[in-house]
């Protein structure tokens, strides 16, 4: 598993174009990969009801008016 990680990583660091951002990006996934960090990172969408709640709140009167 271990050969198939550095291939991956490898790989998907050759395309990154910035010697820095290829550094940053290295370091961070040694940490996550030694400390065993299995975190999701995802951008989820409001819920339906977070929309209606959002919706249903005054707005504050604008200031200077």
């Amino acid at each position: 598993m271990t050969l198939a990680w550095f291939t991956w990583m490898f790989l998907h660091l050759m395309l990154i174009l910035s010697v820095r951002s290829k550094l940053i990006i290295f370091i961070n996934w040694a940490i996550s990969y030694f400390t065993n960090d299995t975190t999701l990172r995802l951008i989820l969408l409001p819920t339906r009801k977070e929309i209606e709640l959002t919706e249903s709140k005054p707005m504050p009167a604008e200031a200077g008016k």
